[in-house]
C-alpha cells in the first residue's frame, strides 16, 4: 500500500495505490482520518491505483467518513467503474454512504454544484421558513454517478 504524503496534496486529494493488506488497515485508517482532519473539504480519496482492497479495509473508510461528517466535511472516493474499491463499496452496501466517482473532474464538478446548491438554500432559508418549508443544507450526494452537464 502506498499513500501520497499529505504535505504534497494541498488540494485535498489523497492518493492510495497498491494492495491493501489486512495488517495495513490500522495505518490506512490513521492516514485517512489525518487527511480528513488536516485537509480542506471535500477530501477526495483517489483509489484508481488500488490493486487489492479486502472487506476489512472498509472499516478505515467508514471511520474516516464518520470523522468527516462530524467535522462537517465531505469524503468521497474516486475509482474507476469497475474499480477495486468501488466494487468493495457496492458489495458491502457502503456505496450509499460513501459516494464514488469515476474520475476527479466529475467528483469536483458534482461537489461544486452541491456546495452552490447548499449556499443557495442558506440564502433562501429565511423565506422558506416563513412559508413553512424546510430543507437540509447537508450535501445531497444520493446519486453521485449522475452526469453533470456544463
Amino acid at each position: 500500500m502506498n499513500i501520497t504524503p499529505l504535505d504534497t496534496s494541498p488540494d485535498a486529494l489523497f492518493t492510495l495505490t497498491g494492495g491493501v493488506g489486512a495488517d495495513e488497515v490500522p495505518a490506512l485508517r490513521r492516514a485517512l482520518v489525518s487527511a480528513v482532519e488536516r485537509m480542506p473539504s471535500p477530501v477526495l480519496v483517489d483509489a484508481r491505483g488500488v490493486t487489492a482492497f479486502p472487506d476489512a479495509a472498509m472499516e478505515a473508510l467508514v471511520v474516516a467518513r464518520s470523522r468527516a461528517k462530524f467535522l462537517r466535511k465531505v469524503l468521497v472516493v474516486v475509482d474507476g467503474d469497475p474499480g477495486i474499491v468501488h466494487a468493495a463499496l457496492v458489495r458491502t452496501g457502503l456505496v450509499f454512504r460513501i459516494p464514488v466517482f469515476a474520475d476527479e473532474e466529475t467528483a469536483r464538478a458534482v461537489l461544486a454544484a452541491e456546495v452552490s446548491r447548499r449556499e443557495h438554500l442558506s440564502l433562501a432559508a429565511p423565506r422558506a421558513e416563513a412559508d413553512g418549508h424546510h430543507e437540509s443544507a447537508e450535501l445531497n450526494l444520493a446519486n453521485p454517478h449522475r452526469r453533470v452537464v456544463a
